[in-house]
């Protein structure tokens, strides 16, 4: 069994983030790892290194691990408020990551 584990490595898993931008569009920075919020950025760490954006530049968040917090942050962007706050609500009650709870109690 571990011989077919070697073989077949599982796929990483990975956040991604989108960046507001002085033109409107977004710019999505995949395969990240969000480590955290402080100081009004959001720590994380991109092709090996850590680095960080202010808040206000992130638009929008998946996380790997948590699937109603990406829903939430998916229906915000749409403008479907109603169904961001549900998700938002499932995320701040699913998680133990205090980061994420700022982000999904702020949104």
């Amino acid at each position: 069994m571990l011989g077919v584990a070697l073989a077949f490595p599982m796929a990483a898993r990975a956040d991604t983030l989108w960046l507001s931008s002085t033109g409107g569009n977004l710019l999505e920075l995949g395969d990240v790892k969000i480590n955290g919020i402080a100081d009004g950025a959001v720590q994380f760490e991109s092709a090996g290194r850590n680095t960080s954006r202010p808040l206000e530049q992130i638009a929008r968040m998946t996380v790997d691990d948590s699937p109603d917090f990406s829903a939430a942050e998916t229906a915000f962007s749409a403008g479907k408020f109603d169904a961001a706050i549900t998700a938002y609500r499932a995320a701040l009650a699913a998680t133990s990551k205090p980061w994420l709870k700022i982000r999904a109690s702020e949104r």
